[in-house]
């Protein structure tokens, strides 16, 4: 489940004193924006949803349902095991499939050194 990182309160305040205040779009699943102090679910769209919720996956017409914690804290999370210099395979928003190296940052950079 985890806690969101001290990113989110500083990205949360600065939102919170624009005029209009803000609103997030996001693709993570973790939940984080949603338990950010000042941001909560108003405020957030998960385009991919969040491990925070359940649904059925044929519609059946009824809504999302909050997922108990005991599941979230049974799902298997991979080890991010990944080193600089690794060799990968990288997709492209075309849909291709590339051969990429891991950054020193942890980006991916093509065989020819270019992002």
């Amino acid at each position: 489940k985890g806690a969101p990182h001290a990113g989110y309160d500083i990205l949360a305040r600065w939102g919170q004193s624009m005029r209009h205040g803000f609103f997030s779009v996001t693709s993570n699943i973790d939940g984080h924006w949603a338990r950010t102090p000042g941001v909560g679910e108003p405020k957030v769209y998960e385009c991919h949803g969040a491990l925070t919720h359940m649904q059925y996956v044929k519609d059946d017409g009824g809504d999302p349902w909050p997922t108990d914690n005991a599941r979230i804290d049974a799902l298997e999370v991979p080890e991010w095991d990944l080193q600089p210099s690794d060799e990968v395979e990288a997709k492209l928003e075309d849909g291709r499939w590339v051969p990429a190296i891991v950054g020193e940052g942890g980006d991916l950079l093509q065989p020819e050194g270019r992002q």
